[in-house]
């Protein structure tokens, strides 16, 4: 199993409720950069976005960004608000192939807390910033599997 988490982007500061906050301009480019990199390594059976707005526009730059779009229409899931439970995505995470590759589009804590569940290691040395990209592969969706793993950060001159 291949799973990708994907922090979104910059976000503005404020607006009237969390949910509603949108991706700042640099934000957009961020996301750009990653799937631009990135994006064609990918091929997702699976694409889930958490509801909040920024996650949602950080879906849309990501597909309007790749050469070749993915045969998988976005889904948007509860299970991946920033305050969600890690064992409610490993719940859903579960139910999938072993040759699943999956991408998850999320928020703090609950990236880098994921990360840090199937590494094995602590969410403090998984800390990712905005648009970082986690790449896992393990067996299944399970503590402490993934064997390999690197966490990407934008690069933005590659725009």
């Amino acid at each position: 199993m291949k799973i990708w988490v994907l922090r979104h982007g910059e976000a503005q500061a404020q607006a009237a409720t969390d949910a509603e906050r949108e991706l700042t301009h640099h934000g957009r480019m961020q996301v750009q950069a990653q799937a631009r990199r990135w994006g064609a390594h990918m091929a997702p059976t699976h694409i889930w976005v958490s509801p909040f707005v920024r996650a949602q526009q950080t879906a849309a730059v990501w597909s309007d960004a790749l050469i070749t779009l993915p045969d998988v229409t976005p889904a948007t899931v509860d299970w991946l608000m920033p305050e969600a439970a890690v064992s409610q995505v490993v719940d859903q995470l579960s139910l999938c192939d072993e040759g699943s590759e999956i991408l998850l589009v999320s928020h703090q804590p609950l990236v880098s807390e994921l990360v840090a569940y199937f590494t094995g290691e602590a969410a403090w040395a998984c800390s990712m910033g905005t648009a970082y990209l986690a790449e896992l592969t393990l067996p299944l969706a399970a503590r402490g599997l993934a064997d390999h793993h690197a966490i990407h950060a934008p690069n933005l001159s590659e725009l």
